[in-house]
């Protein structure tokens, strides 16, 4: 989810989320400062809920109002440069945030933070470094129109 700008330094999202816990990440690049995303922990309600228990998917191929995006083979490992390509189907993403496309990856434990970006202006794959074997969800954004679409996929990542 991408926030509203409200005023300088501050910004806001109007999400309506159930009872439970989840994690946060807040993904910025402050002017001179070094940061690095972490997770920030947040309970709505009394309802403590446990941690994701992820299962690797067994459909690559994802659509969304019409537009089908499909994941294409993952070797994934640990410590290696993982191209991730995403087949459009004959469709071309329209840049958005300055690239045709963005994907975040987090952990199965919500402790593991990536934001990748395309490898050139006009393509559609990704590079990502996996720090440790396990279980990851992807969400992969790309726009078409004036919509941007979210595709998520979930891998296994080996040693």
């Amino acid at each position: 989810m991408h926030p509203e700008k409200e005023q300088d330094g501050l910004y806001t999202i109007n999400h309506h989320l159930n009872d439970g816990t989840y994690k946060a990440f807040v993904d910025i690049t402050p002017k001179k400062k070094a940061y690095q995303a972490a997770p920030n922990t947040v309970q709505v309600g009394t309802n403590e809920t446990g941690k994701a228990a992820l299962k690797p998917d067994d459909d690559w191929t994802k659509e969304m109002d019409g537009k089908t995006v499909t994941l294409e083979d993952v070797k994934a490992e640990a410590g290696k440069a993982v191209p991730l390509n995403f087949n459009m189907h004959g469709e071309t993403p329209e840049p958005h945030l300055g690239a045709l496309g963005h994907v975040v990856i987090v952990d199965e434990a919500a402790e593991q933070y990536i934001h990748v970006h395309p490898d050139s202006d006009d393509t559609t794959t990704f590079h990502a470094h996996f720090p440790k074997q396990g279980m990851y969800k992807i969400w992969a954004e790309f726009q078409f129109g004036d919509k941007v679409h979210i595709y998520s996929f979930i891998i296994e990542v080996s040693k």
